[in-house]
């Protein structure tokens, strides 16, 4: 037995020595970075644009990479990407859910790419970056070498055509409907006698997805005007602001 623990207690050291001994795995630093930025939420038929930025610290030579997206969702228009430095231009007829960028003969530090795209239906769309390869150099002088840029991608929720309608349907006091409610109006004075000190407001949207929240005090009526800001939200984040005012004589 007493031997069966020595040979435990050597095994455990020798796996202890192994363990200083073999260095730890190293991070390989980053070089610099491609980002992807896009809107957080659009419509069915709407125009969008989505910017790729790619930077490093050292002079990049050769810049290449693809854009990859779900063309189910969105549709681009290849003809009409824009890139700074404008000597570099990409024109991609068609394309289905990838470009390809190939971007050489130039020494920089940065390029930023506009892409132009339209929503088609509703759904979430991912725009990630993959098969990147840069080269450049990190020394004035130096040879041409790998450079390793980290890349983050970007997602855009699309909602249904008309999830942009933050306007409300209807108003009612107390029951009573707001005389003179239009969708656009935003401004309306409603006058109650002096010994009403608190008003229900009910208020309705124009499409069912769109949140209602009411501020200012219809439940305690100081004598005046009563300001109540009614204001609604469309699920791609369009505000609409009403403003009853409640005159208590």
């Amino acid at each position: 037995m007493k031997k069966f623990i020595k040979l435990i207690a050597f095994i455990m050291s020798c796996i202890c020595v192994i363990a200083v001994l073999i260095p730890a795995k190293k991070t390989e630093a980053s070089d610099g970075s491609i980002t992807v930025s896009a809107p957080g939420s659009v419509e069915a038929g709407q125009s969008f644009e989505v910017t790729i930025t790619v930077s490093s610290s050292y002079s990049m030579l050769v810049t290449m990479f693809n854009l990859d997206y779900d063309n189910g969702l969105v549709t681009c228009n290849g003809s009409g990407i824009e890139v700074d430095p404008n000597e570099y231009s990409v024109a991609v007829s068609n394309p289905a859910g990838r470009i390809p960028f190939q971007m050489e003969g130039k020494k920089v530090n940065k390029i930023t790419i506009k892409v132009p795209f339209e929503a088609k239906k509703a759904g979430n769309v991912n725009f990630t970056i993959n098969d990147v390869l840069i080269a450049g150099q990190k020394t004035e002088n130096g040879s041409s070498e790998y450079l390793n840029l980290s890349s983050s991608g970007a997602t855009t929720n699309i909602a249904a055509q008309g999830s942009s309608d933050a306007t409300l349907n209807s108003i009612s006091i107390s029951g009573v409907p707001l005389p003179g409610f239009a969708k656009w109006t935003v401004d309306y004075t409603y006058n109650v006698p002096n010994e009403t000190t608190a008003v229900d407001i009910y208020a309705t949207t124009s499409q069912e997805a769109t949140t209602i929240k009411i501020e200012g005090n219809p439940s305690g009526l100081a004598v005046g005007n009563n300001v109540i800001k009614i204001i609604t939200t469309a699920p791609v984040s369009y505000t609409h602001l009403t403003l009853p005012t409640i005159l208590r004589v």
